[in-house]
């Protein structure tokens, strides 16, 4: 079995599929984490030598080379469903949950200490049409979709287990 978490920046992918992976015995991976590593720098760092396409190029690299490993759990980037390879990759290889959140919702729960260079200089105003921009992409790939607002991060992942063992 394979689980893609997917959805905008702050709605709990990494921490929901840790969680997800320690209850059903899964590795974990977060293509974020596996992009940063292959560069051997920060997301932010990346975007300012290579730019987004650079970036993209390096996170389809990353999503292509987990979808084939058994038994995982990955938190996708929040933009990775923007590629319709990826989506692809997502959708033949595994289940998809999207996880859903209010965009203030979802700004409130992101660290302050993490560069996000989507948000430079918008806030909530850029989630919004970020989030615009790409709901259609999320719909298009997830086989389920949960609302994170109100619940804990383990009732979140507790939901998510319960369709890992259908």
């Amino acid at each position: 079995m394979r689980l893609w978490v997917v959805g905008m920046m702050g709605t709990g992918k990494t921490t929901v599929g840790r969680l997800v992976a320690g209850r059903v015995g899964a590795q974990f991976f977060d293509t974020d984490e596996l992009v940063e590593q292959a560069a051997n720098a920060t997301i932010a760092e990346i975007w300012d030598r290579l730019g987004e396409p650079g970036f993209r190029a390096m996170e389809a690299e990353a999503i292509l080379e987990v979808s084939t490993i058994p038994n995982a759990v990955i938190a996708s980037g929040g933009g990775a469903v923007v590629h319709a390879g990826n989506r692809s990759v997502m959708k033949s290889s595994g289940l998809v949950v999207w996880l859903r959140a209010p965009t203030q919702v979802a700004l409130d729960r992101m660290p302050m200490t993490v560069e996000r260079p989507l948000l430079a200089g918008g806030g909530v105003q850029v989630l919004d049409r970020i989030w615009e921009e790409r709901r259609g992409l999320y719909e298009e790939v997830a086989d389920h979709a949960l609302d994170t607002e109100g619940y804990s991060p383990e009732e979140v992942a507790e939901s998510t287990v319960g369709l890992w063992n259908r």
